[in-house]
């Protein structure tokens, strides 16, 4: 991949899905992110490529005080 991308310039950290994919839509580089709302991306022109079965997972955990009640949804 990186005879593709080249040498990085320079990084930013945003939060905001929308703003990054509007990022990349205006030619501001390259992103790896989470599927962003389906509307996001029919609003800006971008290439989405997958990254097939080799995809990173996030796994996520909830920590609480003890003495906090869980709710069980089921």
């Amino acid at each position: 991949m990186h005879k593709n991308v080249g040498d990085a310039r320079c990084t930013l950290k945003l939060g905001n899905p929308a703003a990054i994919v509007a990022m990349v839509s205006a030619g501001l580089g390259l992103s790896v992110l989470p599927m962003p709302d389906p509307s996001v991306l029919l609003s800006y022109p971008i290439k989405r490529i997958s990254m097939g079965s080799a995809t990173p997972t996030l796994q996520m955990s909830l920590a609480t005080r003890k003495l906090e009640p869980i709710a069980d949804s089921r």
